[in-house]
């Protein structure tokens, strides 16, 4: 799923691959931050059966702040969601969200970015030292990053670093062993 703020409403675009002639893809929106989504449109798949197709939807609602779109995709008994984009009609200031803490094999968070840039993620121990380094792109807009591997640390107190262009997030983060 991807999507553009065009004329202040939101246009959205997906492609899907080996559709069913059942499919149905409801289109939603949550105008509080991504807790509670709203289906503002239904599509039926367009496909033959086990090819894909192209699609494009216009929020007929305009955008007002920050507004979060996702795809629940149903065929028959099947449903899942697509990833949770974001659009907005003013600045999109830089944050993190949804940072899973404590942990226990992974650190898990999402971020929003003003654009498209590379980012740092570093984790620290509680002396200072670098434990993992790793380069990421983010994508303007609301992003999904995980760490993982860090199931042989230690319990205790860690230190997450995002770096993007100039500026830096950290979060303190605690390590669980069960």
């Amino acid at each position: 799923l991807k999507g553009i703020a065009d004329g202040g409403f939101a246009q959205l675009q997906w492609i899907s691959r080996q559709e069913s002639g059942t499919v149905q893809y409801s289109i939603e929106r949550s105008d509080d931050q991504g807790a509670h989504f709203r289906s503002i449109g239904t599509l039926s798949g367009k496909a033959s059966d086990g090819n894909g197709a192209s699609y494009l939807f216009r929020d007929p609602q305009p955008l007002a702040g920050q507004v979060f779109y996702r795809l629940r995709l149903n065929d028959r008994q099947y449903q899942t969601y697509s990833k949770t984009i974001l659009l907005s009609s003013e600045d999109i200031p830089l944050g993190i969200s949804g940072l899973q803490n404590p942990f226990y094999n992974s650190v898990s968070f999402n971020m929003t970015a003003p654009e498209d840039h590379a980012i740092t993620l570093s984790l620290y121990d509680a002396y200072g030292r670098l434990l993992t380094r790793e380069s990421r792109v983010a994508s303007k807009g609301l992003n999904h990053f995980d760490l993982n591997r860090l199931g042989t640390l230690q319990s205790g107190m860690y230190v997450l670093q995002v770096l993007y262009k100039e500026e830096m997030i950290t979060k303190q983060l605690i390590k669980r062993v069960d």
